[in-house]
């Protein structure tokens, strides 16, 4: 609010009021979990260095996280962690039974499950603790080019990068302790562009990237950020021009990083998957992202992953309706990602 200086719509008070109340109402115990917790968090050590799944928006990250979930030598970051992160131990119980009832229904940007014993992406417990966090461009769109910028740790200062390391590690520490010290396997879409730093800052990290046809990756992404702002946005929404040249910016400066990233990386800790191929047979993509990463388990781990797929098995994808305009931008603006990944383009007119 501060560094919006308090600009608010009008319509989006009532809005704003309870999350205030919610907030001073949590505050004691978020202090006094902060009080007894401190020290064993601070204790916590993120082991082996973790497993993180990689990909912009929409690329199936989260169908791959909910499927490594199931092999349990991993912890993640489950909902109660991440949206009530700072009340996530002392209040867990309580918290718990709430959401199940706050996220009963399906995410708003497609039908995959959005329960509490799935993963979530902790970049949502970094936005409860820090405004360096890309996620709050969807509560306060007019600083979005702001918060955008807190995904590209390379670019920033020292001082702040820093900064940014150390909020993160206190995030994975405390995810650590929830796990009871499991190995951590993580999906941000963001540290994308963070693969170079996050390898240096854990050393063992392995790296699942996940990439998919530009268009329809972009398509679901302007659709996906209409629905958060109409839910989360507590200022009015940005224009649809905007939100599309938002969207092809970031990606195309998210793969710049990756791509830079890319070439300082061990070979063995990164594995690259084709989205269309890893969901055509998700149980023989996940055999091959063991092996190359030299991950342990995948045998034992196996007819939880094929029992997770076959409840999956009725799951229907969002359908949108062709824009040909919308594609030929896509094509024209992110034509190297259509090269580099081999990529058919339709021969179409801006």
């Amino acid at each position: 609010l501060f560094q919006n200086r308090f600009r608010l719509s009008v319509r989006y008070l009532p809005q704003a009021l309870y999350i205030t109340l919610a907030a001073l109402v949590l505050l004691p115990f978020a202090l006094l979990e902060k009080l007894i917790f401190a020290i064993p968090i601070r204790r916590s050590k993120v082991r082996q260095g973790p497993l993180f799944v990689l990909g912009h928006w929409r690329s199936g990250t989260t169908f791959l996280q909910n499927i490594l979930s199931r092999d349990t030598q991993f912890g993640w970051a489950d909902p109660v962690s991440v949206l009530s992160f700072n009340n996530c131990l002392l209040l867990r119980p309580l918290l718990t039974a709430v959401q199940r009832i706050l996220l009963r229904d399906a995410r708003p940007m497609d039908n995959l499950d959005y329960q509490v014993d799935l993963p979530i992406e902790e970049n949502y417990a970094m936005g409860s603790i820090s405004t360096m966090c890309i996620v709050h461009m969807l509560a306060f769109p007019r600083l979005a080019a702001d918060y955008r910028r807190a995904a590209f740790i390379e670019e920033m200062p020292p001082a702040r990068r820093r900064r940014w390391l150390r909020i993160y590690r206190h995030v994975l520490q405390k995810l650590t302790l929830v796990n009871q010290g499991k190995r951590l396997m993580l999906k941000t879409p963001d540290n994308t562009c963070r693969m170079a730093a996050l390898h240096a800052e854990y050393p063992g990290s392995k790296f699942i990237y996940l990439y998919r046809e530009p268009y329809a990756v972009i398509v679901s992404t302007i659709h996906m950020f209409n629905k958060m702002f109409n839910r989360m946005a507590l200022q009015p929404a940005p224009p649809p021009e905007l939100v599309e040249d938002t969207v092809i910016d970031i990606f195309r400066q998210m793969h710049a990083q990756y791509f830079r990233d890319l070439e300082q990386m061990p070979a063995g800790d990164v594995i690259e998957v084709r989205y269309e191929d890893l969901i055509r047979d998700p149980v023989a993509g996940l055999a091959e992202i063991y092996e190359q990463l030299g991950l342990p388990g995948f045998e034992a781990a196996k007819p939880r992953f094929e029992a997770y797929v076959s409840a999956q098995a009725g799951y229907q994808r969002n359908r949108f309706t062709p824009d040909q305009r919308l594609r030929a931008k896509v094509e024209r603006e992110l034509g190297f990602f259509y090269d580099r990944y081999h990529y058919p383009r339709q021969e179409v007119s801006a």
